[in-house]
C-alpha cells in the first residue's frame, strides 16, 4: 500500500549504536513507501527524494546512515518480532540513486502471527550530522487490497512505481514480488480534476458520486503494457472498490510545457477573476509571458528566473504528491508549491502536521511567527497516500502574506 510519509522530529529509544552522543539534534526530511505481501515476510520500499541531507551517491548514502526499525503490534499479547529496534544491514539489501525520485531501498520485515496490522517505527540516524530522523506508519500483515499485494514496475527499474504515473513511451508491468499470475479488469476514466482548494477555502469541494469509464479492458499480471494517456484504474475483480490506480502522462512529463498547463499552475499565485482573464486572452502565450513580466517589473533575467523557480517546485510536487491527480494539484502538493519544504514535520497514525518557521522578514518571504498544516490520510480508490488539508479561514492571512512574497520573487 502507497502512503506518501514524512519524517518527524521525535526522539524514540535505539539500540545501542544509536543511543551514543552522536545523535545530538533532530529534523525531518520526506520519503514515500509502499508494502508488498513476500510470502513470510512483508517487503517495504522506501524512496527518499533529493533534500538537503541525501548525498547524490548511493555508498555515500550508506556510509552516512544508519537505519533502525522497531514493529509495534495491534492486537498481539506476544511476539516473534524484534521488542528492540533492529539495525537494517545495508549489505543485505539494494540501495540506488534515481536521478528524479532520489534514494531508493527495501526492507524485509518478518510477519506477525498474532496482529493482522502494526506500527513500524523507522529511525534514520546521519551520523555526518549527529541527527535522527524518524517516522512510523502502519504495516498490514494480512494482506486485503490488491496494492498490498501488486505494484506497477516500469522496464528496467525493479523497484515498483510511487509517483502514480507512467509516461506514454515507457513499458510497464503489474505484477507481485512473489511470482504470482492473475488477471485484472482496467477502467479508463474520464475526468479532469482541478487544482486544490485554497487552505483558507472551508467550502465543501464538488464531489463526483460516480466516475465515468471512458472504457474497459482486460490484462494480465507480468505482461508488458503501454496505454494511451489517462488515468486508470486497475481491478483483479470488477466488484472490488480499490484498485491500483495509474496515470499515463506525456513523454516530458513532469515538466509543463503547454500554455495551457503554464497558465492553470498559476492558480495558486492569483485570484480567479485573475486565472480567468489570463486563460481566455487571445494569445494565452503572451498574457503568461506579461504577467511574469509585470510581477518583475518588466525586469526579463527576474521573470525568467522566478518562472523556472516556481515550475521547478510545480514538477518535484508531481514527483512527490502524485495521485489520481498531478501532485501540484492534490492538497499536499498545492502547501509544496508556496511554502516548499517544511521546517518541522510530525506524523502520527494516519496525519501529518507540516509546520514553517518565519521570520517577520517579507524579505526572506516569511512575514509571520509559525504556521501549521494538518494533513488526515484519506485512502480513496485509487491510491493510499491520499491526504486532504484540515482547511481554516484563519489562514487567510499568512496564505497571502506567502503569496504577495512570492509574486515579487522572494521565497522561491
Amino acid at each position: 500500500m502507497l502512503r506518501s510519509v514524512w519524517l518527524f522530529c521525535l526522539f524514540y529509544s535505539l539500540s545501542s549504536t544509536a543511543q551514543d552522543n552522536r545523535v545530538l539534534t533532530i529534523s525531518g526530511f520526506t520519503l514515500r513507501y509502499l508494502s508488498l505481501d513476500n510470502d513470510d515476510k512483508i517487503r517495504l520500499f522506501v524512496q527518499i527524494p533529493h533534500n538537503r541531507h541525501m548525498p547524490a551517491d548511493a555508498e555515500q548514502f550508506k556510509q552516512r546512515f544508519e537505519l533502525f526499525y522497531q514493529v509495534r503490534e495491534d492486537l498481539a499479547t506476544t511476539s516473534n518480532l524484534p521488542k528492540k529496534s533492529a539495525k537494517v544491514k545495508w549489505q543485505e539489501t539494494k540501495v540506488k540513486i534515481d536521478e528524479n525520485e532520489g534514494i531508493k531501498f527495501y526492507v524485509d520485515i518478518a510477519k506477525s502471527e498474532n496482529s493482522p496490522t502494526a506500527l513500524l517505527i523507522l529511525d534514520f540516524v546521519d551520523l555526518q550530522e549527529s541527527k535522527k530522523h524518524q517516522v512510523s506508519f502502519r504495516i498490514a500483515f494480512t494482506q486485503t487490497k490488491v496494492r498490498e499485494m501488486y505494484a506497477i514496475f516500469r522496464e528496467n527499474d525493479d523497484f515498483p512505481l510511487m509517483s502514480g504515473f507512467v509516461r506514454v513511451n515507457e513499458k510497464f508491468q503489474i505484477r507481485s514480488i512473489t511470482g504470482e499470475h492473475s488477471n485484472f479488469y482496467v477502467t479508463k476514466i474520464k475526468h479532469t480534476y482541478p487544482a486544490a482548494q485554497l487552505p483558507m477555502s472551508i467550502s465543501k469541494p464538488v464531489q463526483n458520486k460516480e466516475l465515468e469509464v471512458e472504457r474497459s479492458f482486460e490484462v494480465k499480471s507480468n505482461e508488458w503494457q503501454q496505454w494511451e494517456e489517462g488515468l486508470y484504474l486497475i481491478k483483479q475483480n470488477n466488484n472490488a472498490f480499490y484498485g491500483l490506480g495509474l496515470r499515463i502522462e506525456p513523454t516530458d512529463f513532469p515538466k509543463i510545457r503547454s500554455k495551457e498547463q503554464l497558465a492553470e499552475a498559476l492558480a495558486y499565485l492569483v485570484a480567479t477573476s485573475e486565472l480567468k482573464e489570463i486563460q481566455e486572452a487571445e494569445d494565452l502565450k503572451k498574457a503568461i509571458d506579461t504577467f511574469w513580466l509585470s510581477l518583475a517589473r518588466g525586469d526579463v533575467a527576474k521573470a525568467k528566473a522566478m518562472i523556472q523557480k516556481y515550475y521547478a517546485r510545480v514538477r518535484k510536487a508531481n514527483y512527490r504528491f502524485g495521485s489520481f491527480k498531478e501532485g501540484w494539484k492534490t492538497d499536499m502538493g498545492m502547501i509544496y508549491t508556496i511554502f516548499g519544504e517544511p521546517d518541522e514535520v510530525v506524523w502520527d497514525k494516519d496525519s501529518q502536521k507540516w509546520s514553517y518557521i518565519g521570520n517577520n522578514n517579507f524579505q526572506a518571504g516569511r512575514n509571520y511567527t509559525k504556521v501549521t498544516f494538518n494533513f488526515l490520510r484519506r485512502p480513496n480508490q485509487f491510491f493510499e497516500d491520499y491526504y486532504l488539508l484540515v482547511r481554516y479561514v484563519e489562514y487567510d492571512e499568512v496564505w497571502l502574506k506567502t503569496v504577495q512574497a512570492l509574486r515579487q520573487g522572494v521565497g522561491l
